[in-house]
């Protein structure tokens, strides 16, 4: 079971590695020890505060990811409301658990 394993990240101090390794410790529910994550707070001082409320991370991913498809196009458009909707659930379930 994954969530038995744990994973220790060594960041060498950059931000965007302590990042990437809190979105993947939630995702997959691997417990996470991250070395120097107080790095994130040169680019990204409210990271942990959004990370914990599902809502506020929905809202910042999808305006960080909308930028790169065109609403307008009813495919596109449907293909990423599904892909928050998976993103919200997944947060949610590791959330709870």
């Amino acid at each position: 079971m994954l969530n038995k394993k744990s994973i220790l990240i060594k960041t060498k101090g950059d931000h965007r590695i302590c990042m990437s390794a809190s979105i993947f410790s939630l995702a997959t529910g691997i417990k996470t020890k991250i070395k120097n994550f107080e790095t994130v707070n040169t680019s990204f001082p409210k990271f942990i505060d959004i990370i914990k409320k599902p809502q506020p991370l929905v809202n910042f991913i999808f305006n960080q990811s909308s930028k790169t498809i065109r609403l307008d196009n009813a495919d596109e458009k449907i293909s990423f409301d599904k892909y928050l909707d998976d993103i919200v659930s997944t947060i949610r379930d590791k959330k709870i658990k």
